[in-house]
């Protein structure tokens, strides 16, 4: 038995990418689907429809047969693709396996029930703030299919069918596009097993989805904004990221270093700044592209201050010092072991760093290895690769009537450099 070591297969039979991740001592096992279909597959005219195919199977599952197991079922559709996951006893496992496969292979195509998912849909659109979704999108994808919303319009929304959903179905959920996933307290044997129940997963052939990736570097940076009646502004500051020239590890502990945490630099200029608050940052991933985002509060009077103060943290974070990185580096050490105990939240990372983002192998030790190896030199270089003003765009929210955009401009291009 080999603990702690991703296996793969293309099960034989079905022709499904299998992987499996077996976890001695672990309390529970995680089980899910993944699928290469996301809302930057919705065709312009039905944006929306990938999350309601979702919604659709969801509904579809037998959440009574879950529920007798002490199972936690989940679903989520995302801007690269579509998950369904559950989470049992060990014990359980013959069990799930039973009930896990025939609301995604064989779903009871319900007009009433299409048109309650279909309505709930619509009610989430009208609670959302789709003025700042828009606006997000096009400031940091232009017109590429990511720059939409996954719930989709109003528009798009009402107008989708019954029929649309199979028909998306087919082309999307097929053996090219589908992947399998187990991580838990399993053995060799209920590998096999689980095998077995995989060889009757009748998928139809398809091909496997390529995605336009957008031209990352080439398009001009932005400064948009977006009023409302309120003195207090929201800046985001997205810097975008291409992993062809940075090292996605390198990037996650730069971003650790920089806004997450009590003590990062963010947080720190914010108790002493006391004009601005709830600084963060974070990093928006997708299978070709990402982004780096620094988004805090302010109140309008302050706004050049606080962004003085951003840059001061933006030149820190190009000089970091050793310390710096021994302080973050064990939480992405040692600490990642902790991942093993939530099989579920595994299962997620497992699926993202292979399937979807071509990792031939994955383990924890060679993970914890490549964030030892992270230098200071190499956090520097990525820093000063990142922080330019030709990778950034600005978006501000509240009242912004005050701040010129050819000012913020200059500031931007002569401070990042």
């Amino acid at each position: 038995m080999r603990f702690f070591i991703l296996e793969y297969y293309v099960n034989p039979k079905s022709q499904i990418s299998t992987y499996f991740y077996p976890i001695e001592n672990a309390q529970s096992i995680t089980i899910g689907w993944y699928i290469r279909c996301g809302s930057r597959n919705d065709s312009i005219e039905k944006r929306g429809i990938s999350d309601l195919l979702e919604r659709f199977l969801h509904s579809s599952a037998p959440h009574y047969e879950f529920e007798k197991i002490g199972g936690i079922f989940d679903a989520i559709t995302n801007k690269d693709y579509t998950r369904f996951s559950l989470k049992f006893h060990p014990k359980y496992l013959h069990n799930a396996l039973n009930c896990f496969f025939d609301f995604i292979l064989k779903p009871d195509w319900n007009q009433e029930k299409f048109n309650i998912q279909k309505d709930l849909q619509l009610r989430e659109i009208e609670r959302s703030d789709m003025r700042y979704n828009k606006m997000l999108g096009s400031l940091l994808w232009s017109d590429h299919s990511l720059s939409y919303p996954v719930i989709g319009t109003k528009k798009t929304v009402l107008n989708l069918r019954l029929d649309d959903l199979t028909s998306h179905k087919n082309r999307y959920y097929t053996q090219k596009n589908v992947a399998f996933f187990a991580a838990g307290n399993f053995d060799e044997n209920e590998i096999i097993l689980m095998n077995e129940f995989l060889s009757n997963a009748e998928f139809p052939c398809g091909v496997k989805e390529s995605f336009q990736a957008p031209k990352i570097g080439e398009r001009k940076p932005d400064i948009k904004f977006l009023n409302y009646a309120d003195n207090e502004l929201e800046v985001a500051l997205y810097f975008d990221l291409n992993f062809n020239v940075v090292n996605r590890d390198c990037v996650t502990l730069l971003n650790s270093i920089l806004g997450e945490g009590e003590l990062s630099c963010l947080s720190s200029c914010c108790y002493k700044s006391k004009c601005m608050y709830n600084a963060y940052s974070f990093v928006s991933t997708h299978i070709d592209s990402a982004v780096l985002c620094i988004n805090y509060h302010v109140k309008a009077h302050d706004f050049w201050a606080s962004l003085n103060m951003i840059i001061e943290q933006i030149e820190r974070i190009k000089k970091c010092k050793e310390e710096s990185l021994a302080y973050n580096k064990p939480f992405f050490m040692d600490n990642m072991w902790f991942w093993l105990e939530d099989t579920l939240q595994f299962n997620d990372y497992l699926a993202w760093n292979t399937y979807f983002c071509g990792s031939e192998s994955f383990t924890i030790k060679q993970k914890i290895e490549s964030f030892k190896n992270i230098s200071c030199v190499e956090l520097n270089k990525t820093a000063n690769t990142i922080f330019r003003f030709c990778n950034t765009s600005v978006l501000i929210c509240g009242q912004t009537n005050k701040i010129d955009k050819a000012e913020l401009n200059d500031f931007l291009r002569n401070n990042l450099k």
